[in-house]
């Protein structure tokens, strides 16, 4: 769940800033700030390649002709953020245009986005440099992208404890090694590129429902997961896709758009093995494609059909179950008698109490956790050691459940019992 705005960064009598005098002051604005460790963030909306030609470090680039689509790409409300304009041109607006974007109403919010200063680059190339704020050139590997979203704050806490405690008994450890890094899986780069050696190393699978833009399924494929990304909504899935392109991890999130309302859970968890062991066998043993072959004639991308069913297919279990803001009661009371031994679920939904907030939603039973709920379905009973078994609050007020729990092998428990 991103962070959103937060409502005590401004004085109630405070004017909220606009897009003519953030633009105003820019010049004045303390690029220095940018060399700071907690610095705010920067959007380049130039082209990529003048993207390429000169940056500041750690920018991340949207082309202004994208960024209409892409507003799911940009950081928490509740960030700052820098912009870098684009120059304008004939499919370019004016400076002024172009922050105006940032300033607009969404939804009934003005002043969407937390935008400090508006910069323009070679212009300010030396302004910046004089401040030391790091200026890079050069093409950068997809994997390597920076990024302004960020994951949901519960997955970004529990999915890299997971990793840590249970990689050995997933038999991840190879998959998780560059996990964290500033280059988040030169190996996930490797394999993308076809590497043989990259290639061979078995991803653990994730399974999240309710993927939405992608946003947890890219950052948990960087990590060295494969991702199979549930939803309902195609223009989700569509956004899920390009996200994980962007960033080097494409062939590592498969995007799927399925009524998780209508559809069998057994049939779930049989299409993401499915995914994964085909995956895996393109990944380990994928000849050049033959001619006539393609991803969708019905065989495997890039191996025919007679290839294809002589070849040994790797054992590929679901290692993780993922749900943050999607509830399904009839789903979540099958899945743990889908799951194997080891595997962890992370459940991170609107609890009782949301229709009372100001917001007043989600206010039917069916899409609100009662209090024990998540237990009953993954608890000791069941077979499983429930890690974390509480509630946070978002911003607007809203409790949301924190459960996490591992389906237990029989052996000592590995974790301690969190609470919140």
């Amino acid at each position: 769940m991103a962070p959103d705005a937060d409502a005590s960064a401004a004085s109630p009598a405070a004017a909220a800033p606009d897009a003519a005098s953030v633009l105003a002051a820019s010049d004045a604005f303390d690029v220095g700030v940018l060399a700071a460790a907690d610095a705010p963030r920067v959007l380049d909306l130039r082209t990529a390649d003048a993207f390429a030609d000169v940056r500041v470090g750690g920018s991340a680039n949207i082309p202004f002709a994208d960024l209409s689509g892409r507003l799911h790409e940009l950081p928490p409300r509740s960030r700052a953020m820098v912009v870098v304009l684009a120059e304008p041109g004939a499919s370019v607006p004016s400076d002024a245009d172009q922050a105006a974007v940032f300033f607009a109403e969404i939804k009934g919010r003005p002043n969407a986005w937390n935008v400090r200063a508006f910069l323009r680059l070679p212009r300010d190339r030396e302004r910046l440099a004089l401040a030391g704020v790091a200026i890079r050139r050069g093409a950068v590997a997809a994997i390597d992208r920076a990024h302004l979203w960020e994951p949901s704050d519960m997955i970004a806490r529990w999915l890299p404890r997971l990793e840590r405690e249970m990689a050995r008994e997933w038999g991840a450890e190879r998959a998780f090694a560059r996990a964290g890094s500033p280059s988040p899986s030169s190996s996930a780069a490797a394999a993308a590129d076809g590497d043989p050696e990259a290639s061979s190393i078995a991803r653990p699978v994730c399974v999240d429902l309710g993927s939405g833009a992608g946003r947890d399924a890219v950052w948990a494929a960087r990590r060295g997961w494969r991702v199979v990304a549930l939803d309902s909504c195609a223009k989700s899935t569509a956004r899920c896709a390009a996200l994980a392109e962007t960033h080097g991890v494409g062939p590592f999130v498969h995007a799927r758009r399925v009524d998780l309302s209508k559809i069998a859970p057994a049939e779930i968890f049989a299409l993401a093995r499915r995914a994964g062991e085909d995956a895996e066998l393109r990944a380990s043993s994928a000849p050049p494609p033959v001619s006539g072959s393609s991803p969708n004639n019905g065989g495997t991308h890039g191996v025919t059909n007679e290839r294809a069913n002589t070849l040994p297919r790797r054992d590929v279990h679901v290692r993780a179950v993922i749900a943050v803001r999607y509830l399904r009661k009839e789903l979540a009371a099958a899945l743990p008698a889908l799951l194997p031994a080891s595997a962890a679920v992370c459940w991170f939904h609107f609890a009782r109490g949301a229709e009372k907030t100001a917001v007043g939603r989600p206010n039917r039973a069916r899409d609100l956790l009662e209090p024990g709920e998540l237990r009953g379905w993954f608890g000791e009973a069941r077979g499983f050691r429930a890690l974390a078994d509480g509630v946070a609050w978002l911003p607007d007020g809203r409790p949301v459940s924190e459960f996490v729990a591992v389906k237990d092998t029989g052996g000592e428990a590995r974790f301690e019992r969190t609470r919140r």
